[in-house]
């Protein structure tokens, strides 16, 4: 059992390494299935998940390492990266500021959260813009 739990890693490091991302989401789901109590599985899943535009099943995996794990700060950056692809922008705050609760110092979570911070300015943005263009439009126009 050991051995086989080696050779996944390892076959799962191997596909990373040359970026193909399926197989190593392949290796990692027989991690997970192996040895679902180690929350570094679900978060490398996750990883290959975000790599392939899995978001909701990446979010699905970051939620299940932090389970396993509360205090596992890449986990929460890794819910906060998944619900930013979403767009669900208040959750991927909440995530990202529990990470740094457990790591002020974090880089990934700090830098995710700017980014969160910036998707809401693009957001404010094109509603203002969309505001505008309604504003300016003749009123027997929007019949």
């Amino acid at each position: 059992m050991l051995h086989g739990r080696r050779l996944n890693k390892t076959k799962a490091q191997k596909a990373v390494s040359k970026n193909d991302w399926l197989d190593a989401l392949k290796h990692y789901s027989d991690c997970v299935e192996l040895e679902p109590e180690d929350h570094l599985n679900w978060s490398n899943r996750a990883a290959a998940q975000r790599q392939l535009g899995l978001f909701e099943e990446m979010l699905a995996d970051a939620k299940k390492a932090t389970e396993v794990k509360p205090d596992f700060v890449k986990g929460w950056w890794r819910i906060g990266q998944a619900n930013l692809a979403l767009e669900r922008l208040d959750e991927a705050e909440e995530a990202l500021r529990h990470g740094l609760e457990l790591d002020p110092e974090n880089a990934n979570c700090t830098e995710c959260l700017d980014s969160v911070e910036k998707a809401r300015v693009e957001d404010e943005d094109d509603f203002d813009k969309l505001l505008k263009q309604l504003k300016a439009l003749d009123p027997t126009q929007l019949r």
